[in-house]
C-alpha cells in the first residue's frame, strides 16, 4: 500500500503534510551534507569553486594576492553558511520527527521513519556522485590552467620519468596513471580498521599501566569514535582502481622499485628470474646449499642464549627478545635502470630470521662506537659545516673514494677483532649490557656469519663478507673502516691529504694534484680486501652524498644541492592517504636541506624554486607551503616551542583520514602520545618479488580450525610457531597437561582436518598484541570449541558494541543475533 495515501486516509491531510515536510528537509539535509563536504574539499585542495572567482582589471602579483585571500574568505563564508543552514535544517527534521510522533502510531512511525531514511540514503547517494563530479571536473580545469596542458597529456609526460615499462605488457592508460603515483602512495581504505584500532588501545594500556578506571574510559572514548566512523572518499578514480587489481592478478609481470631514483620498473617475471639466476650464478660469491640450515643455525643460537642465562649475564625477558625466529632469508633484486641492461642490486631481507633479533639488539650495543673520529661524517648537512670556508689552492684537488662492494668484502674474523678491541676500551659497555666483549664477540660472530638465503626454494650462502640484510652489518664495516683509514693515514710516506671525510664507503678528499696517484695505490694496498675506486673533479666539480661542490673565484669551495642523473624528483603524492603532517613534513625536508646545504644565496634561491617546481608536479598546492613554514615544529620563530613535560609511551595507530585524528585527541587527553602509520601502499599491493612463504610454514598468526566433514564446531587460536608445528599439536594428545580442545573433538566426533584448509585470519608478531586480536576474534566470531579460560587477554565489555557490526566469517547470521 502507498504509504502517503494510507496516512492520508486513515489520519488526515494535514499528517500527509507534516509527512511529506519532513520527508523534503531529510533530502534537504543530505544535499547540504554533501554540499559542505565538497566546499571543505576545495579548501583543503587549495580550489575555489566557480561561483566564487573574483576578477580584477589590476594587474600585479599583489592584486593577485588580494583576490586570492578574498576568494579563501569567501570559501571560508560560505562553508560556515551552510554548516549553520544544515544545523537548522537538522533541527527543523527533528521538531518534524516529534511532530509525527504525537500523531501517528508507533508501529506508523517506525515505516514513515524507515521510508524517509531510504529518501535520504537516495538522495545523499545521488547528491554525492553530483558533487564528486563537480569536483573532479573542477581539478582537471584548475590543473589545465595551471600547467598550460590537459591532464591526460600531464600524466603522461610524469608517467615516461617515473615509470620505466621493461615488460611485454602494453600499459594502459590507468595503469600509468596508477603506477606513477610513486609505491609510497597510500590507497583509501574501504573499511575502519576495527581490530587493529582495538589492538593498539590495548597495547597503549597495557604498556602505560593504566589504571583500571581510566583504561575504561579510554575504551569507551575509542568504541563511541569507532562506532561513528565512516571511510574516507576514495583517492582512486573506479578506473585506476580496476588497473590496480589487472596489475595485481598478472603473474607475467614483475614491479619493483627502481635501485635508485624513485622509479617504478615494470619486468617480466622470466626476465627477472634469469638475472636473479644469473647474479647468484658467480660462484666466488654464492654456493648452493643441499638443505635448509635454519635449525641448524637456530640450534646454535638458543645453544648460546642459554648459556648467556646460565651465566646470569642475560634475564628471562632478554632472553626472548633474542629468541630466533623461523623465517628463511630471502634473497631479491632492484634493476639499476642508470646502467646498461638494468642489472639487479642484490638485497636479502632477514627480517624474523634466525639471528635478526641478536643483531638489532647489537646494533644498540655497538652503535656508540661509530663516528668517534675526525673523519667521520654524520650527514651532508655535518659534511658541508666541515669543509665551509674551505678553499683550494693551485697545487690541490678534491677527490671521492668509494670503496667496491664493502659488505661481502669486510672480513668477519678480521672484523669481531676489531670489534673485540673497541669494546674492551669503551669504559661506557656496562651502561648498555651486562655482556663483556667475549660474550658480544661471540654473538657478533653468529650474527654476521649466517649468510644463507633462499630464491625459489633453493638455497645459497654467501660466501664472503659480512651478512646482507643483518641490521649490524653496517656498524660493523664503518667500524673495520675506521681501522683501515686509521692505518693508511698511518702509513703513508707521501705528502698526507689535508682533509679526509667519510660516509660509510664514501670519502671526499682534498689533496695535493701530485699526491692522487700514490696516495690512491696506497690505500688500495693498506688492506687485502677493500679496495677504492675514485673520481675526480671534472670542471671545477665533484659530486659527494647529496652536495655538489664546484670551485668559485681563486679557489673558493662552493656546494649547492647535487641530483643524481637517476633522480626522478617523484615524492609523496599530496593526493596519497597519508597523514597532512607527513605531507607537511616532506616540503620541510626539503626547505631544510635548501637552507642548509648550499653555501650562497644564489644557490638557495635556485634550489627553493627546483622544490616548488617538483613539489607542484606532486600536486602540492601553495597553501602547503605556507602551513608548512608557518608550522615548524619547535621553532622559536614560528611560536610553536613545544613545553616538555612527562609523557606515557606512544602509540602508533593505521592512519584513517578523519578517525585517526580522532583518535589523536581522545589519547591525548591521556597524555599518550600517537603515531600514525599509513597502510595499503601500491608497495604492498603490487610488489612482492620475494619467494611466498608456504601456508603451513608462516608464523604470528591468528588462525581458526573447521573440521573437513560437515562439522559447525569451530576453534580460534594464535601461535608464534610455524602453523604446521601448531597443527600438529593439535592433533595429538597432551602427557603434560590438558588436552587441546581440537584433539578432544578430533577424538569424540572421529573429524579430522588438513594444514591447507586451516583460516588464517590475522598476522601479528607481538605476543601481547596477537593475544588481543585473538579475544577479538573469538568474541566475535564465538567459536563453539574454545574453553571459557583459555583466552591470554579478555576484552572489555566497552568494546562489545562496536564489535557487533563487524561481519562474522564462519556464519550468516549477524555478529548480534543470539
Amino acid at each position: 500500500m502507498n504509504l502517503h495515501r494510507h496516512i492520508a486516509e486513515q489520519f488526515g491531510e494535514d499528517s500527509l503534510k507534516v509527512l511529506r515536510e519532513y520527508e523534503k528537509t531529510a533530502r534537504k539535509v543530505a544535499d547540504y551534507r554533501n554540499h559542505v563536504r565538497f566546499h571543505l574539499r576545495c579548501r583543503r585542495y587549495g580550489i575555489t569553486p566557480k561561483s566564487l572567482r573574483l576578477r580584477s582589471s589590476l594587474k600585479g602579483h599583489k592584486a593577485t594576492d588580494i583576490l586570492h585571500r578574498a576568494q579563501k574568505q569567501l570559501l571560508n563564508e560560505r562553508i560556515r553558511q551552510v554548516h549553520f543552514t544544515l544545523e537548522v535544517l537538522k533541527q527543523e527534521n527533528k521538531l518534524l520527527h516529534q511532530k509525527l510522533a504525537t500523531q501517528l502510531p508507533e508501529e506508523i512511525l517506525y515505516k514513515v521513519t524507515d521510508f524517509v531514511q531510504h529518501a535520504q540514503l537516495a538522495q545523499h547517494t545521488k547528491s554525492k556522485e553530483r558533487q564528486i563530479k563537480k569536483f573532479d571536473s573542477l581539478c582537471s580545469y584548475i590543473h589545465g590552467i595551471q600547467q598550460n596542458t590537459s591532464p591526460e597529456e600531464d600524466v603522461r609526460a610524469s608517467s615516461d620519468k617515473w615509470v620505466k615499462n621493461l615488460s611485454d605488457r602494453e600499459l594502459t592508460g590507468p595503469e600509468m596513471e596508477v603506477l606513477a603515483k610513486g609505491l609510497n602512495f597510500a590507497v583509501t581504505p574501504d573499511h575502519i580498521p576495527v581490530i587493529d584500532m582495538i589492538t593498539a588501545t590495548e597495547s597503549a594500556i597495557r604498556n602505560n599501566n593504566i589504571p583500571e578506571e581510566e583504561a575504561e574510559q579510554l575504551r569507551a572514548q575509542v568504541s563511541m569514535s569507532l562506532l561513528k566512523a565512516k571511510p574516507p572518499p576514495p583517492n582512486l578514480s573506479e578506473q585506476e582502481k580496476r588497473a590496480l587489481t589487472s596489475l595485481s592478478k598478472d603473474i607475467n609481470v614483475t614491479i619493483l622499485p627502481a635501485d635508485k631514483g624513485r622509479c617504478t620498473v615494470v619486468l617480466n617475471a622470466d626476465d627477472y628470474h634469469s638475472r636473479v639466476t644469473a647474479l647468484l650464478s658467480d660462484y666466488n660469491t654464492y654456493e648452493i646449499l643441499n638443505r635448509d640450515p635454519t635449525s641448524k643455525y637456530k640450534k646454535q643460537v638458543i645453544k648460546c642464549l642459554q648459556l648467556l642465562e646460565k651465566q646470569g649475564v642475560i634475564d628471562r625477558k632478554l632472553y626472548y627478545r633474542l629468541y630466533p625466529g623461523d623465517t628463511t632469508p630471502c634473497l631479491y633484486g632492484l634493476p639499476k635502470v642508470h646502467k646498461d641492461n638494468y642489472p639487479l642490486r642484490p638485497i636479502v631481507s632477514s627480517i624474523n630470521s634466525v639471528t635478526y633479533n641478536i643483531a638489532k639488539y647489537l646494533a644498540t650495543v655497538l652503535a656508540p662506537l661509530v663516528g668517534n673520529t675526525p673523519h667521520h661524517v654524520n650527514n651532508s648537512m655535518d659534511f658541508v659545516d666541515k669543509i665551509r670556508g674551505l678553499s683550494l689552492q693551485g697545487d690541490e684537488t678534491m677527490v671521492s673514494y668509494d670503496v667496491i662492494s664493502l659488505f661481502t668484502c669486510v672480513p668477519t674474523v678480521l672484523a669481531v677483532e676489531t670489534v673485540r678491541s673497541r669494546l674492551s676500551h669503551d669504559p661506557m659497555l656496562r651502561q648498555r649490557t651486562q655482556l663483556n666483549p667475549d660474550q658480544v664477540s661471540t654473538l657478533l660472530e653468529l650474527c654476521l656469519n649466517t649468510t644463507y638465503f633462499k630464491y625459489k626454494d633453493v638455497f645459497y650462502r654467501q660466501k664472503h663478507g659480512c651478512a646482507m640484510g643483518s641490521p649490524v652489518s653496517p656498524i660493523v664495516a664503518n667500524l673495520y673502516m675506521e681501522e683501515v683509514e686509521k692505518k693508511a693515514l698511518e702509513t703513508y710516506s707521501g705528502t698526507l691529504p689535508t682533509h679526509w671525510f667519510r660516509y660509510v664507503d664514501d670519502t671526499w678528499v682534498k689533496i695535493k694534484i701530485n699526491e692522487i696517484g700514490p696516495f690512491t695505490d696506497h690505500i688500495n694496498s693498506v688492506d687485502d680486501y677493500i679496495k677504492f675506486t675514485k673520481e675526480e673533479m671534472r670542471e671545477k666539480q665533484l659530486p659527494f652524498l647529496d652536495c655538489g661542490m664546484y670551485l668559485e673565484n681563486e679557489g673558493d669551495l662552493q656546494v649547492e644541492v647535487y641530483r643524481k642523473p637517476t633522480h626522478t624528483d617523484q615524492y609523496l603524492m599530496f593526493d596519497s592517504h597519508h597523514p597532512l603532517e607527513h605531507k607537511l613534513g616532506v616540503i620541510r625536508t626539503l626547505q631544510h636541506r635548501a637552507g642548509t646545504i648550499p653555501t650562497n644565496q644564489e644557490a638557495r634561491i635556485k634550489e627553493q624554486k627546483h622544490i616548488e617546481k617538483a613539489l607542484k608536479q606532486c600536486h602540492y598546492p601553495k597553501w602547503a607551503f605556507i602551513k608548512a613554514q608557518k608550522n615548524k615544529p619547535n621553532d622559536p620563530k614560528s611560536g610553536n616551542i613545544k613545553i616538555k613535560r612527562p609523557r606515557r609511551s606512544h602509540v602508533v595507530i593505521p592512519y584513517v583520514a578523519g578517525l585517526s585524528e580522532k583518535f589523536r585527541r581522545v589519547f591525548s587527553k591521556h597524555n599518550i602520545p600517537v603515531y600514525f602509520k599509513p597502510k595499503n601502499t601500491l608497495r604492498q599491493m603490487l610488489v612482492h618479488p620475494k619467494d611466498q612463504v608456504p601456508k603451513h610454514q608462516k608464523c604470528n598468526l591468528v588462525y581458526a580450525v573447521k573440521c573437513t566433514e560437515e562439522c559447525k564446531d569451530l576453534y580460534i587460536g594464535e601461535t608464534k610457531q610455524m602453523l604446521s608445528k601448531r597443527m600438529s599439536q593439535h592433533r595429538r594428545g597432551n602427557s603434560s597437561g590438558q588436552e587441546s580442545a581440537v584433539f578432544t573433538h578430533l577424538q569424540k566426533e572421529q573429524h579430522s582436518f588438513k594444514d591447507q584448509d586451516v583460516y588464517i585470519l590475522d598476522r601479528e608478531d607481538g605476543w601481547f598484541e596477537r593475544g588481543v586480536k585473538e579475544a577479538i576474534y573469538v568474541k566475535v566470531e564465538r567459536p563453539s570449541l574454545n574453553r571459557g579460560g583459555g583466552l591470554r587477554h579478555h576484552l572489555s565489555s566497552a568494546y562489545n558494541a562496536v564489535l557487533r557490526t563487524l561481519p562474522r566469517r564462519f556464519t550468516d547470521k549477524p555478529t548480534g543475533s543470539p
